[in-house]
């Protein structure tokens, strides 16, 4: 986008040099009194050429300003996926990882053990000893919503936070299933965390697409060695 830009730009440029040489041409070989005509022609022609100057570079700005938000809230959102907090709440999770895992084999398929740990974080929502590391976990699951509302508004787009999280969005919300669940059903609002599932439904569907480039792509080559 930029590289069109700058030979729009460029390109602008050299109409206007041309039309400039030209007018000049026709003012020096011209009837004196066509002059008047061709000056206000030569003005509104330069009025149209620095008007469309100014839409470029308002433009290029804009769009530079958009790139800038964007790297500002990935910035952001990989600053806050280290912090103290969103590590604390992965410890929590972790921990009920490894203690799913020991009442299962080691071939026992992933989606069992995510639905489990799904299962148990549901329960510790209901279980008054265990307040604190629940908190931990609703804290994590409304910063996974809000990046999902930054996609949503198409603050960040889906490769970007694909490249950043990725498989990591789809994870945590297989195992905050059962309490985002939980949660629609007791207060009849199936809006809560809505984001969230968007953003792992659009980074399924972007994962999708590309292995299906990617399938193409390698079904093309393997048909021009044949």
């Amino acid at each position: 986008m930029k590289a069109l830009i700058k030979i729009t730009i460029a390109t602008l440029y050299l109409i206007a040099i041309a039309i400039i040489f030209y007018w000049c041409y026709g003012w020096l070989t011209a009837d004196p009194k066509d002059h008047l005509t061709e000056v206000s022609i030569v003005y509104f022609i330069l009025a149209i050429f620095i008007s469309t100057l100014i839409l470029i570079a308002a433009y290029s700005k804009a769009n530079q300003a958009i790139q800038n938000s964007r790297t500002n809230y990935l910035l952001r959102i990989d600053e806050r996926w280290s912090s103290k907090e969103i590590i604390q709440a992965r410890e929590v999770i972790h921990e009920i990882y490894l203690k799913v895992k020991q009442t299962y084999s080691e071939d026992t398929d992933e989606k069992i053990i995510r639905k489990c740990i799904s299962d148990n974080i549901c329960a510790l929502s209901k279980n008054q000893s265990q307040i604190n590391g629940f908190i931990r976990l609703l804290n994590f699951l409304d910063f996974l919503e809000t990046i999902g509302y930054l996609y949503s508004i198409k603050a960040v787009s889906i490769n970007e936070v694909n490249e950043l999280l990725g498989n990591s969005i789809i994870y945590f919300f297989d195992i905050y299933k059962g309490y985002i669940r939980y949660r629609r059903a007791k207060c009849r609002d199936n809006k809560f965390y809505e984001h969230f599932e968007i953003l792992k439904k659009g980074i399924e569907d972007y994962n999708l697409e590309i292995a299906y480039r990617k399938s193409v792509k390698s079904r093309f080559f393997s048909c021009l060695w044949k």
